[in-house]
């Protein structure tokens, strides 16, 4: 059953980076949040913060790489102040665009 979930996901997780294929956000880099179904629900802690996640299809996202480090979604789990939660988030994003050799290609 796992893997026809992956396969109807895409491969994609909670905690994978990815960059958005269509729409006004075409080229945004977001992190996934939840899947539910073949949606996934995203937030990149600016235009879309963790309160106001966006729902999208997940045919049209790419993946970046692999899912962050269980220590990076801890932190944004725990409770503190939404302000602080959605700093983190930018901080994640912004370290993983200057480490990715593609950050050309999304921006």
């Amino acid at each position: 059953m796992q893997l026809f979930e992956a396969l109807k996901n895409r491969g994609m997780m909670p905690g994978m980076i990815v960059v958005s294929l269509a729409g006004h956000d075409k080229q945004r880099v977001y992190l996934i949040r939840k899947i539910d179904g073949k949606y996934a629900w995203l937030a990149d802690g600016s235009t879309r913060p963790l309160e106001r996640m966006k729902r999208k299809s997940v045919r049209h996202l790419r993946p970046l790489g692999q899912a962050l480090d269980q220590s990076h979604i801890d932190q944004l789990d725990e409770p503190a102040e939404s302000g602080q939660k959605n700093a983190l988030l930018r901080r994640i994003l912004a370290e993983y665009l200057n480490t990715n050799p593609l950050k050309e290609e999304i921006r």
